[in-house]
């Protein structure tokens, strides 16, 4: 039976759902800190809101606390370095991918995942589905230092393009 026309129908369009989201969030490796603090000012400084591991308080779960954060983050920041491509093992892995995960819910070509390199180094070879890996991202350098200021600017309109940016 169809309903009458004081009743309410369904709406046959879908709604297009935005979840503002936190803070991008930084991974990286122990050794970088100094310049990862620096790239953390940077952007705190241009007016992001920036979430790392030195937010964690004493006496937290820091597993749990780095999961939260990821969860609302509204971009993946992986600071790559010839520290990180040394390593066998990080915590920076795990990181990268869950990041990997939740760059999968989003529609196609959303912006969430934005490799930066610190220093000349390769990325890893992460693979994002059976035809994308993390090396096919477009990636910033920001290296040397007199390109540096340019390579923050595009770093910032990248991250003002991602879905969930406050």
């Amino acid at each position: 039976m169809a309903p009458s026309s004081s009743e309410k129908r369904p709406s046959s369009k879908k709604r297009k759902t935005t979840v503002t989201k936190k803070h991008a969030f930084l991974s990286y490796v122990r050794e970088t800190s100094d310049d990862v603090q620096r790239l953390r000012d940077d952007l705190i400084k241009s007016g992001e809101m920036v979430w790392w591991d030195g937010d964690i308080l004493p006496g937290a779960n820091w597993k749990l606390e780095i999961r939260k954060a990821l969860k609302d983050a509204y971009a993946f920041i992986l600071c790559l370095s010839k520290e990180m491509a040394g390593r066998d093992v990080s915590g920076a892995f795990p990181e990268i991918r869950d990041a990997i995960a939740i760059f999968r819910e989003l529609a196609p070509g959303k912006p969430f995942i934005f490799p930066v390199r610190l220093s000349e180094c390769e990325v890893p070879s992460f693979e994002i589905d059976s035809t994308t890996s993390l090396e096919d991202f477009q990636l910033v350098d920001l290296f040397p230092e007199a390109e540096r200021s340019d390579a923050l600017r595009r770093l910032i309109a990248g991250l003002r393009a991602s879905p969930g940016h406050p």
